[in-house]
């Protein structure tokens, strides 16, 4: 058995203009990801997390936040922890897949978009 250890960079999501800095994947996160996946895809047979507690484990890592305004008001990462639960759902969607993927990616479970690596099953 040969196990892998990986040093995580922060999580940047990008969603029209606003820059979303979270902290680096942790193994739980990928079970919330994994979850948030399920509740974008409305697989609600697979949901053991609710969807709030999703919602606030995502922003609870939220490091900084650029170019996002709230009611007309630039909003920091405080302000955006403070009202996750209160986001429109069109607004919150992008954020979570992008964390979510980001996730995935961190850990190896999917390749990085324009990953140089091939697939074990695609490799000649």
């Amino acid at each position: 058995m040969k196990l892998e250890t990986f040093e995580a960079e922060d999580i940047v999501v990008e969603v029209r203009g606003a820059k979303f800095t979270f902290q680096p994947a942790s193994h739980q996160d990928v079970i919330f990801a994994d979850t948030t996946n399920d509740y974008l895809a409305n697989d609600h047979a697979k949901i053991s997390i609710s969807r709030d507690k999703c919602i606030t484990h995502v922003f609870s890592k939220l490091k900084a936040v650029e170019g996002l305004e709230v009611n007309g008001e630039k909003a920091d990462a405080d302000k955006v922890r403070g009202i996750a639960l209160k986001i429109q759902t069109a607004d919150l969607m992008p954020i979570l897949l992008g964390w979510s993927i980001k996730v995935f990616e961190q850990h190896g479970i999917i390749k990085a978009a324009g990953s140089e690596e091939k697939n074990e099953s695609t490799k000649s």
